[in-house]
């Protein structure tokens, strides 16, 4: 909850950058609704999509302190990797951090990928 603001700028903003003759295009083109989404309005959005989600899951693991003292009956990662590295040492957590580690190369490697494939179509 605490990234969601932060996922509505980002994608608010590439909203309003968004051509919005590109959908009513494709819908003239006989497209349906979901086509035209999916191949007029998606596309463009989506290093916006990407980068809020990124951004919004590196400030859940920022806001610890703040889930632990609003933390309901469940325990979320972040409050999990916490209590676990306060009491012993945990190959689980390693494993866990490798897991981010490299999501996050391959989000990262993912979106110069299709920046640089937006970039060199006319």
């Amino acid at each position: 909850m605490l990234g969601l603001p932060f996922v509505v700028m980002i994608v608010g903003a590439a909203l309003r950058q968004q051509d919005p003759t590109l959908e009513r295009a494709a819908r003239v083109m006989g497209a349906g609704p979901v086509r035209a989404f999916t191949t007029a309005t998606l596309p463009p959005l989506t290093p916006a999509i990407v980068s809020s989600l990124i951004f919004s899951f590196f400030i859940s693991f920022d806001e610890l302190i703040f889930a632990l003292f609003v933390m309901s009956g469940k325990e979320t990662l972040p409050v999990r990797i916490w209590s676990d590295l306060q009491h012993f040492i945990n190959p689980t957590i390693a494993v866990v951090s490798s897991i981010f580690i490299i999501a996050t190369t391959l989000a990262m490697i993912t979106a110069e990928i299709l920046r640089r494939r937006s970039a060199t179509q006319p």
